[in-house]
């Protein structure tokens, strides 16, 4: 459970940079 959630984490992490560097 703990797994899954910090790789959710990481994933909209992920996206949130790539919308940064979109920019």
């Amino acid at each position: 459970m703990a797994a899954l959630a910090a790789k959710a984490a990481r994933s909209l992490l992920h996206l949130e940079q790539d919308d940064l560097s979109r920019q």
